[in-house]
C-alpha cells in the first residue's frame, strides 16, 4: 500500500505478486484471496479488465468458501467497478448495491472502499438513467450473499 501511495505502482505490484506466490506455497487461502484482489485492482487500473475478472473470480470463490463476508463485500465492490468500466452498468449497480447492503449489515467501513464505490456510482450514472439505476439498486439490495456471488461469478 505504501509504495502505491508513494507513486511506485510497479514495486507495489511486484510485492503483491511475491506475497501471492508465498501464500500459494503455504496454502494460505485467505492471503491468496487478498493478494488476488490487490492484483486485480492493478489490472483494472491498467485497463486489463478480463485479467481483473479472472483474479476477482478466484478470490471471490475463496472468500465464499472461507465464509469471509468482509472479503466478499470488498470483492463485490471491485467487481462492480470492473463491470461499470466494461459498460455493464446494470449488473454493476446490482453488485454495488449488494456490497453496500452487506457492508451496512456487518458494520464495516473502509474509507478507500467508499471512495471506490463513489467513483463506480459516478461511472454507472453516465450509463443508466435514474429510473434504471433505482431499479437495479433495489434488485441488488434484495439479493442474498449467495445470489450476489453467483451474479458476480457469472458476469
Amino acid at each position: 500500500w505504501t509504495y502505491g501511495e508513494l507513486g511506485d505502482r510497479e514495486r507495489r505490484r511486484a510485492l503483491h505478486e511475491d506475497v501471492l506466490r508465498r501464500a500459494r506455497a503455504q496454502a494460505d487461502e485467505g492471503v491468496v484471496a487478498l493478494q488476488l484482489d490487490q492484483l486485480a485492482w492493478h489490472a483494472l487500473e491498467d485497463g486489463r479488465v478480463e485479467d481483473a475478472f479472472s483474479m476477482l473470480k478466484e478470490s471471490l470463490r475463496i472468500y465464499r468458501d472461507l465464509g469471509r463476508r468482509g472479503g466478499i463485500v470488498e470483492n463485490l465492490s471491485r467487481f462492480a467497478r470492473g463491470l461499470a468500466v466494461a459498460g455493464r452498468a446494470e449488473t454493476a449497480a446490482r453488485l454495488l448495491s449488494t456490497s453496500e447492503m452487506l457492508r451496512e449489515e456487518i458494520g464495516g467501513s473502509v474509507p478507500w472502499v467508499a471512495g471506490l464505490n463513489e467513483e463506480t456510482l459516478t461511472t454507472i450514472r453516465t450509463q443508466l438513467d435514474e429510473a434504471a439505476l433505482a431499479e437495479a439498486w433495489e434488485h441488488g439490495r434484495a439479493l442474498t450473499v449467495d445470489e450476489a456471488v453467483a451474479l458476480a461469478l457469472d458476469s
